[in-house]
Protein backbone atom coordinates (compact mmCIF):
# COMPACT_ATOMS: atom_id res chain seq x y z
CA UNK A 1 0.00 0.00 0.00
CA UNK A 2 2.89 2.12 0.74
CA UNK A 3 4.22 2.61 -3.42
CA UNK A 4 0.67 3.55 -4.50
CA UNK A 5 0.11 5.91 -2.17
CA UNK A 6 3.06 7.44 -3.42
CA UNK A 7 0.84 7.80 -6.50
CA UNK A 8 -1.26 11.05 -7.20
CA UNK A 9 -4.54 8.50 -7.30
CA UNK A 10 -4.82 4.63 -6.52
CA UNK A 11 -7.66 2.23 -5.50
CA UNK A 12 -7.74 -1.21 -4.59
CA UNK A 13 -10.54 -2.70 -6.17
CA UNK A 14 -11.50 -6.21 -4.03
CA UNK A 15 -14.18 -8.20 -6.00
CA UNK A 16 -16.12 -9.48 -2.87
CA UNK A 17 -19.05 -8.53 -0.51
CA UNK A 18 -17.10 -6.74 2.72
CA UNK A 19 -19.50 -9.43 4.89
CA UNK A 20 -17.82 -12.44 3.47
CA UNK A 21 -14.41 -11.01 4.84
CA UNK A 22 -16.35 -12.50 8.28
CA UNK A 23 -17.19 -16.36 6.10
CA UNK A 24 -13.74 -16.91 5.71
CA UNK A 25 -12.20 -20.77 6.78
CA UNK A 26 -8.33 -19.98 7.32
CA UNK A 27 -8.37 -16.25 8.66
CA UNK A 28 -10.45 -14.35 11.61
CA UNK A 29 -12.72 -11.99 10.34
CA UNK A 30 -12.23 -9.46 12.75
CA UNK A 31 -8.65 -9.83 12.35
CA UNK A 32 -8.91 -9.36 8.79
CA UNK A 33 -11.59 -6.26 9.00
CA UNK A 34 -9.12 -4.71 11.74
CA UNK A 35 -6.00 -5.09 9.25
CA UNK A 36 -8.23 -3.09 6.45
CA UNK A 37 -9.11 -0.45 8.58
CA UNK A 38 -5.51 0.24 9.70
CA UNK A 39 -4.34 0.05 6.05
CA UNK A 40 -7.21 2.97 5.31
CA UNK A 41 -6.02 4.91 8.10
CA UNK A 42 -2.39 4.87 7.67
CA UNK A 43 -2.67 5.44 3.61
CA UNK A 44 -5.77 7.58 3.28
CA UNK A 45 -4.52 7.96 0.03
CA UNK A 46 -5.57 5.02 -1.50
CA UNK A 47 -8.98 4.18 -2.10
CA UNK A 48 -10.35 0.59 -1.02
CA UNK A 49 -13.50 -0.30 -2.91
CA UNK A 50 -15.54 -3.80 -2.55
CA UNK A 51 -17.28 -4.73 -5.40
CA UNK A 52 -20.15 -7.77 -4.91
CA UNK A 53 -18.68 -9.53 -8.34
CA UNK A 54 -16.19 -8.90 -11.39
CA UNK A 55 -18.95 -6.65 -13.13
CA UNK A 56 -19.15 -4.63 -10.97
CA UNK A 57 -15.41 -3.96 -10.08
CA UNK A 58 -14.59 -3.03 -13.64
CA UNK A 59 -17.51 -0.85 -13.74
CA UNK A 60 -16.13 1.08 -10.72
CA UNK A 61 -12.50 0.52 -11.50
CA UNK A 62 -13.77 2.37 -15.39
CA UNK A 63 -15.68 5.23 -13.76
CA UNK A 64 -12.65 5.75 -11.81
CA UNK A 65 -10.46 5.60 -13.88
CA UNK A 66 -12.61 7.95 -16.62
CA UNK A 67 -12.98 10.82 -14.01
CA UNK A 68 -9.24 10.68 -12.60
CA UNK A 69 -8.64 11.26 -16.06
CA UNK A 70 -10.95 14.13 -17.32
CA UNK A 71 -10.65 15.29 -13.44
CA UNK A 72 -7.00 15.65 -12.84
CA UNK A 73 -5.30 18.80 -13.09
CA UNK A 74 -3.01 19.27 -15.73
CA UNK A 75 0.45 18.62 -14.74
CA UNK A 76 2.35 18.97 -17.88
CA UNK A 77 4.75 21.67 -18.25
CA UNK A 78 2.97 24.20 -20.69
CA UNK A 79 -0.54 23.87 -18.37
Amino acid sequence: MQRPAELPLAAVVVEARYSALYKLEHVNGNWLADQLARLEVRYPEVHLMFADSRRFAEDWTYRFLTTALTDAPDTSPSG
